[in-house]
Order: structure tokens, then C-alpha cells, then sequence
């Protein structure tokens, strides 16, 4: 499964042998649950995240409800780079509709 994710990388740009197995190293595939939270709002953003199987979804809070904003699925990366970088606090949230399979990579490993 890993495999997919760094397939889609080097469409993008190239991996040394080094790179992969940094990424590796530190055990990035995680599985989350029907319903469970990936990330919440008003947290810090360490992570930029891939997603291997499952779909996930981007809400708002509007006035006390959840607005649907965008769904991930297979190949999709997640990662909002201004909150990232600049380490502000996240307004979206993200939960898993389906079982999910994703890379979760730690912005220092990243970057």
C-alpha cells in the first residue's frame, strides 16, 4: 500500500532511495474508522496526509452546523501549506466517511 503513495510522489518530483526509506522509517500508514476525526479545527498542523483507500471529508462549522467543503479519496493529498508553515491554528476539519487507509507524514520529515 505504501507503494501507492510513493508512486504519486515521484509523478510529482523524484525520490532517492534515502528519501523512501526515511519515509519509512517512521511508519506513516494509518487506518482510521468510519465517523472517526482525522483533524480538528482551532489545532496546530504537524502532518500533511495521503490518502491510500477510504475517502474523507472537509467540513466547516457554519452557524453551530457541519458544511460539507470537499471529498478525498484515493491518491488525494491533504495538507493546507499556510497552516503548516506558518503554524496557525486550523479552521477545517476532516473526518473519515468510509474505513480509511492514509500516509501521515510529519512536517519535518517533509519539509
Amino acid at each position: 500500500m505504501f507503494d501507492k503513495f510513493i508512486e504519486s510522489i515521484q509523478m510529482d518530483g523524484s525520490l532517492n532511495e534515502s528519501d523512501i526509506s526515511e519515509l519509512r522509517e517512521h511508519d506513516p500508514i494509518k487506518f482510521y474508522k468510519k465517523g472517526e476525526t482525522i483533524l480538528s479545527s482551532g489545532k496546530n498542523v504537524r502532518n500533511i496526509y495521503f490518502v491510500i483507500d477510504g475517502c474523507i471529508r472537509l467540513y466547516y462549522y457554519v452557524d453551530g452546523k457541519d458544511k460539507t467543503v470537499f471529498f478525498y479519496q484515493e491518491g488525494n493529498f491533504i495538507w493546507a501549506a499556510n497552516t503548516i508553515k506558518y503554524e496557525v491554528l486550523r479552521q477545517k476539519n476532516y473526518e473519515a466517511i468510509t474505513d480509511s487507509m492514509v500516509v501521515k507524514i510529519d512536517k519535518e520529515i517533509a519539509f
